[in-house]
C-alpha cells in the first residue's frame, strides 16, 4: 500500500514540474518571436564576375558561388552554372607582344591555359586581361507566405492537378510545396565558415550588389576592402542577415480559391433567413409546374376528335 502512494505522489510531482514548466516557457510551443510562416520558391539569378586581379576556373568559381548561396539560406539542390572562364580580354593600353621573348610571362598558377599570352609586372601581378565570366543560379530560397505568395501556390496547384490528369501521374498533383517556420538569422561568410580565399573578395563585393539584394540579404558588418590593382593579401569577412529556417514545419493554410468559396455560402445563408426576397423564387418556382400540366390535358381532347 505504501509503495502505490509512493509511486502516486511521484506521478504527480513529475505532472506538476510539467505544467511548472509549460507555465514558465509558454512561447516554447508556439512560433518563434519574429518567426514569419516561410516556404521555398524557385529563383533565376543571372550575374556576370569581371575582375583584373583574380582569374578563376569554372569549377573553382561555380563552387565558391554555390557555398555562398548555400550560406544565406538557399536549399541544398541550388544549380550554377559558369561559362567564360577561358575567355580574357585584352586592354588597348597593353602592348605586349607574345613573340618577345624579354617580357616576363605571367604566373601559370593563375592562368593555366596560356602562361605566355599576357604580361605581368615585376610584383607577379598581371597588366592587360580582365576575366568576365557569365554565372546562372537556379535557387530555392526562404521567401514569407504572403497572400501572393499563397495565390502563386494556388494557381501553380491547378497547373499540377492538369498535368496530372493529362499524363496519368498522381504524384504530380500531390507535390504540394512544404511550409515552415523562417526567421531573420545573422551569417558570417569567412574562412572558417566557407573556406573564402583573400582573392575571392572581388567576387564576394559584387554578388554583394547583385545577388543579396535580388534575395534580399542585407549587408551587417563587412571588413575588407578590395583592391582593383591586385589580388588582396587579407580574406574577406562578412556579416549578413537573412531569412533561413529554424527547423519547424507549419500546416498549409487555406488556398485564396477556398476561402473566397466560402465567403458566398455564408453570406447566401445569412440572406436567406431574415429577408422575404429568397422567399419569392421559392414560391414562383412550384407556381410554373402546375400550370404546365393544366395545359397539357387541354391540348389532347382537341387532338382525339379528328381519329
Amino acid at each position: 500500500m505504501s509503495a502505490k502512494l509512493s509511486s502516486g505522489k511521484s506521478r504527480a510531482a513529475r505532472a506538476a514540474a510539467v505544467l511548472v514548466t509549460l507555465a514558465m516557457c509558454p512561447a516554447a510551443f508556439a512560433q518563434e518571436a519574429g518567426a514569419v510562416t516561410a516556404v521555398f520558391k524557385a529563383k533565376e539569378i543571372d550575374f556576370s564576375y569581371r575582375s583584373t586581379t583574380r582569374f578563376y576556373p569554372c569549377h573553382k568559381l561555380r563552387n565558391v558561388v554555390t557555398n555562398v548561396l548555400r550560406a544565406i539560406g538557399a536549399r541544398d539542390d541550388v544549380q550554377v552554372r559558369v561559362s567564360d572562364c577561358e575567355n580574357f580580354e585584352m586592354s588597348d593600353e597593353s602592348e605586349f607582344d607574345r613573340w618577345d621573348p624579354r617580357q616576363s610571362p605571367n604566373d601559370s598558377r593563375q592562368f593555366p591555359n596560356d602562361p605566355r599570352q599576357f604580361p605581368s609586372d615585376g610584383f607577379g601581378n598581371t597588366r592587360g586581361r580582365e576575366q568576365l565570366s557569365h554565372i546562372r543560379a537556379r535557387v530555392m530560397t526562404p521567401v514569407e507566405l504572403t497572400p501572393a505568395v499563397l495565390a502563386e501556390i494556388d494557381k501553380d496547384k491547378s497547373r499540377r492537378e492538369l498535368v496530372s490528369r493529362v499524363t496519368g501521374n498522381p504524384a504530380a498533383a500531390m507535390n504540394d510545396p512544404i511550409v515552415f517556420e523562417a526567421k531573420r538569422q545573422s551569417v558570417t561568410l569567412s574562412r572558417a565558415s566557407l573556406r573564402l580565399e583573400p582573392g575571392d573578395c572581388h567576387l564576394l563585393e559584387q554578388m554583394m550588389r547583385s545577388i543579396f539584394r535580388e534575395l534580399d540579404v542585407r549587408v551587417v558588418r563587412r571588413n575588407f576592402t578590395c583592391d582593383s590593382r591586385q589580388e588582396n593579401r587579407i580574406t574577406p569577412q562578412l556579416t549578413v542577415e537573412a531569412l533561413l529556417p529554424t527547423g519547424a514545419l507549419l500546416p498549409m493554410p487555406p488556398a485564396e480559391s477556398e476561402r473566397r468559396g466560402q465567403k458566398p455560402a455564408t453570406s447566401a445563408t445569412e440572406n436567406d433567413a431574415p429577408g422575404a426576397t429568397p422567399e419569392t423564387p421559392t414560391e414562383t418556382a412550384p407556381a410554373t409546374p402546375p400550370e404546365t400540366p393544366t395545359q397539357a390535358p387541354a391540348e389532347a381532347p382537341t387532338e382525339n376528335p379528328p381519329q
